[in-house]
């Protein structure tokens, strides 16, 4: 008699990908009429935008630029001077072809921003940049459960805890706001560069609604009145929400990546500037999952056989999140600093054991006034190293996100500098459950009248179901008869009653 388990399904997204790439952006730029011949290159910086992102059956892929400001010093004498320019980027990653169509979530990072004079009129300008790519399709699976067994079967379960992707979407939002600076601050007469960082502070899945809080950091780089280059930060606080595709419960978690989109900063009718920028909010909806299929079965009183499937899914085994400052303190030249950047540069991950270890690397650059009030620029390195528990067998992977501000002073000619970081440690798997899809069950056995009623044996390495199974009994017996609460020593006698 073929006995059928009941089938239920298994939704969620499956990752298709998950990989980096960096690339070197370069363009020569002529500069424009009416600016003055290049003395000297003394720095550039750059902002990351992310403009569009594709998807066909075979790839992903993402579109944007860098934009970047130089500044150098006039072969005349006169202020300094700005030039504003766009480094377009395109990247794409291969995929294994689906048969619907996914979501691509894109983590972007500038690693730095570089500028050298060609000729009084000529510069040219390079950006660092890597971006990773996570890309998700709709998948299902089976799980097999048995319902309403004959009295005389045995199942052996398990209850296995997974979490898993669910959904992911993306919620793009602006942001508009006149930044005042204090009024001790020296006026504006030139914005020379403006930079957007959004942070999270908090983040919550409630139902049917993902609601998630921060802060976008905004660092504005000037010539005042004065002649002089000052710097001024300033927090834009946002609070969004997301509808989701279903409702959730308490265990369901959010994994949220900012994408900055447009960023434009304009002086404003009052005192101060007006900062407009546009954000990408790229999110998955993980949520926790009990499985509990059937590992085995087998009767005391007939044949069965069973039919095994397996239950491949991609588990998410930990998220873990380490806080870490890069600390630096270097010879300099300057006297005075203007502006501290940190830029993050490419990690190395590698397994030891049970311990995944990462060596991590950064750019400070840092803008002041020397001894003789010469405006200068210095770029550092940066290395550290950093490790996190890992089962063997995991896949682990490293985001390195900067948070809040990069601070730094100068004494006595040193510099010192640091940056708080939060490391995003993720381990996956792809967890292959075994589970009893189907019974084939016999015609029950007479029982035999010179077969012993009770048997002595040793516990060895077997379990309690497999000694069980092999003689014909039950866990619940063999615990009974032998005043049991678990599985015995290794070498524990055994008395297996046999009915």
């Amino acid at each position: 008699m073929e006995l059928q388990f009941h089938k239920s399904a298994i939704d969620f997204m499956q990752p298709v990908l998950q990989q980096t790439q960096n690339q070197e952006l370069t363009q020569e730029v002529r500069l424009s009429e009416g600016m003055p011949d290049i003395g000297k290159v003394i720095g550039a910086w750059g902002q990351l935008l992310i403009r569009g992102k594709q998807w066909n059956s075979t790839s992903a892929g993402v579109s944007g630029g860098v934009m970047a400001w130089i500044l150098y010093l006039p072969e005349d004498g006169t202020d300094p001077r700005s030039v504003e320019i766009w480094l377009p980027m395109q990247m794409k990653w291969d995929i294994p072809e689906a048969e619907r169509d996914g979501s691509i979530c894109i983590m972007p990072c500038l690693q730095g921003v570089d500028a050298r004079c060609v000729s009084a009129r000529k510069l040219m300008v390079r950006a660092a940049i890597s971006i990773t790519a996570d890309a998700y399709v709709p998948a299902q699976k089976i799980l097999y459960e048995a319902q309403e067994l004959p009295d005389d079967l045995r199942v052996l379960k398990r209850s296995y805890p997974v979490m898993l992707p669910k959904e992911t979407g993306e919620k793009a939002f602006s942001l508009e706001e006149v930044v005042q600076f204090p009024a001790e601050s020296v006026p504006v007469e030139k914005l020379l560069r403006y930079t957007l960082k959004p942070e999270l502070t908090d983040q919550k899945v409630m139902t049917d609604k993902l609601i998630f809080r921060g802060n976008a950091i905004v660092e504005m780089l000037y010539r005042g009145t004065d002649g002089n280059i000052y710097k001024q930060q300033a927090e834009i606080p946002f609070s969004q929400y997301a509808d989701l595709d279903r409702e959730y419960d308490s265990t369901a978690e959010a994994q949220i990546c900012i994408a900055v989109s447009n960023l434009e900063v304009e002086q404003a009718e009052e005192e101060g500037l007006t900062v407009k920028a546009g954000l990408i909010a790229q999110y998955v909806i993980k949520e926790r999952s009990m499985l509990e299929p059937v590992l085995d079965s087998y009767s005391p009183k007939r044949e069965v056989v069973c039919t095994m499937e397996q239950l491949e899914l991609p588990a998410i085994l930990e998220d873990k999140n380490q806080s870490h400052t890069a600390e630096l303190s270097v010879n300099t030249d300057c006297q005075r600093l203007v502006d501290v950047v940190f830029y993050p540069g490419q990690s190395m991950v590698y397994r030891e054991g049970d311990t995944v270890g990462a060596e991590i690397s950064g750019t400070y650059q840092i803008l002041g006034y020397d001894a003789e009030g010469q405006l200068r620029s210095e770029t550092h390195p940066w290395n550290g190293m950093c490790n996190m528990p890992a089962d063997v067998g995991s896949r682990m992977f490293l985001q390195i996100v900067p948070t809040g501000k990069a601070r730094g002073s100068v004494t006595g000619g040193v510099a010192d500098m640091n940056m708080d970081l939060q490391l995003h440690w993720q381990a996956t798997g792809q967890n292959g459950l075994p589970m009893v899809a189907g019974l084939e069950l016999g015609e029950q056995k007479k029982p035999d009248p010179n077969r012993p009623s009770l048997i002595l044996r040793r516990a060895g390495d077997d379990s309690l179901w497999s000694i069980a199974k092999q003689t014909g009994t039950t866990v619940e017996e063999i615990l009974k008869i032998n005043d049991l609460q678990q599985e015995p020593q290794k070498d524990q006698m055994l008395l297996i009653p046999v009915p």
